[in-house]
């Protein structure tokens, strides 16, 4: 590649793309030019600076535009303004003066600094767009406004910080992170990697990022979600490696001289780091490694993750009513409590691959199924499932039925909710392979208007809900919430 190159030419050339008067030979022979030399792509790139500059200076007002052949000003037929006077009857042509003089009033238009500025910026816009197509890989120009864009920093994003206390440097929701150490003391912190990993930590903390699809977790309590194609996904800790086989699974490093892993769904490979020893971990198991390398059976209690489960669940907030289901064999259907809503992420955020009824998606307050606004999810969207499910110990009757009531807010906008019966066994197991009790006709909610109803109500932003829940007798309330889950900002 040389640097020389004719600079007339290639100006004359530069101004007769922008003039638009270049014909298919001329812009072949500049394409040429600039493959050739890169101070070619530098001057090219000041000309149209430069083009620019004098389209937009409101002080240069006499300048013609670059392709006038002929002045308006020197038109007496555009200066007295005939073809205004001469309107031509409907259905009649006008006449070949007419049509002159029409043009050389466009010129005139165009000839104002304002009208020439959008149009000399517009071609400039369509001729960078060219260079930048015709840019050698690999090569970047000097110059400013031809550069291509600059790839977007790091490999992950901070989701949500939840009463975060942070050490040293802080992040905030939607930061870039490349490869680095993020340290704090409290609170709970969700992280979204490219690839689609999700991962929650609680603190006192210490994560270190090291490289796409490979982590460090020094000290701390940890839950992942690994999505299918991201397997592989590493958490190294100080005496051992997990390596995701396709899973969710938790890490706590909160006590010294040992860690514990444990797999809420899939299987994990755990490697001591100092020894050839291997554990194949399954749904439902957990081990524990000790300082000196063994890795033992030990006893699986999810308890120790619970303060992970809402954040990692893309709650943002809620009621003292609410308790989150960890993804875990238990299954939501065999869940009471006199006094708490169950909450339950339904696996991963998918693509809808067929239509979904739900029989909520507007805004506003339901407690007559007359009042339900009904609508049918198209595929292709990208969403996430909850359920809410709220089933008494005691069956008392609809008089002496207790009434539990909150709120709940989702981190995205909620796309719809299903609420009866038949829509609710519909979408059975379309999320999750454990059934939440759907084939019972007495799950779901009690829309009667009355004392002895239920009520629900979406918020006007989408992400949040306030339940007021009564279940008497065998009956219990389950709701399937379906969440927007578009990607994170990149």
């Amino acid at each position: 590649m040389t640097n020389n190159h004719d600079s007339v030419r290639l100006r004359t050339l530069t101004n007769a793309v922008l003039d638009e008067t270049a014909g298919p030979a001329e812009l072949d022979e500049l394409t040429n030019i600039l493959r050739a030399s890169e101070a070619a792509r530098d001057e090219y790139l000041t000309l149209v600076d430069l083009h620019a500059v004098l389209a937009t200076d409101p002080t240069l007002t006499d300048l013609k535009p670059l392709s006038s052949p002929a002045s308006p000003a020197a038109d007496p037929a555009a200066q007295s303004g005939d073809f205004a006077a001469e309107p031509h009857e409907a259905g009649r042509k006008p006449s070949d003066r007419q049509r002159g003089n029409k043009a050389a009033s466009s010129n005139a238009a165009l000839n104002r600094p304002g009208r020439r500025a959008a149009l000399l910026t517009a071609v400039a816009a369509c001729v960078l767009m060219v260079v930048r197509v015709l840019w050698p890989v690999g090569q970047t120009p000097s110059g400013g406004i031809g550069s291509p864009p600059k790839a977007p920093l790091g490999f992950a994003v901070v989701a949500q910080a939840s009463d975060v206390v942070w050490s040293d440097q802080a992040f905030d929701a939607g930061t870039r992170l490349d490869s680095q150490t993020i340290v704090f003391q409290s609170g709970v912190l969700r992280l979204v990697f490219d690839d689609g990993v999700e991962v929650t930590l609680e603190g006192p903390a210490e994560y270190e990022l090291v490289k796409p699809g490979s982590t460090r977790l020094v000290s701390g309590v940890l839950a992942a979600t690994v999505p299918a194609g991201a397997e592989g996904f590493t958490v190294a800790t100080p005496t051992a490696e997990v390596v995701d086989l396709g899973t969710s699974f938790g890490i706590d490093l909160r006590e010294s001289g040992f860690s514990s892993v444990s797999v809420f769904d899939g299987e994990v490979e755990v490697a001591a780091l100092d020894s050839t020893e291997k554990r194949l971990l399954t749904e439902g198991q957990s081990v524990k490694i000790s300082a000196d390398q063994s890795i033992s059976d030990t006893q699986f209690d999810v308890d120790r993750f619970e303060r992970l489960w809402p954040v990692a669940s893309g709650i943002t907030g809620s009621s003292d009513v609410f308790r989150f289901v960890p993804p875990w064999p238990k299954q939501i259907r065999f869940v009471h409590s006199d006094r708490h809503v169950f909450v339950a992420a339904e696996g991963r955020a998918v693509d809808l691959v067929q239509p979904l009824d739900v029989n909520i998606s507007a805004p506003g307050d339901y407690s007559r199924v007359q009042q339900l606004t009904p609508i049918t999810l198209s595929p292709e969207q990208r969403i996430r499932s909850y359920v809410l499910h709220y089933m008494p110990r005691s069956q008392s009757r609809p008089r002496r039925a207790g009434r539990v009531e909150g709120s709940i807010t989702f981190d995205r906008p909620i796309a719809g909710l299903i609420v009866l019966h038949e829509e609710l066994f519909a979408s059975s197991r379309r999320f999750s392979r454990r059934p939440a009790g759907e084939r019972q006709q007495r799950r779901q909610l009690d829309l009667t208007g009355d004392d002895f109803g239920d009520r629900i109500t979406l918020s006007e932003d989408r992400r949040t809900l306030t339940v007021s829940f009564v279940s008497p007798g065998r009956s219990s309330d389950l709701v399937r919430v379906i969440v927007e889950a578009d990607e994170p900002e990149r």
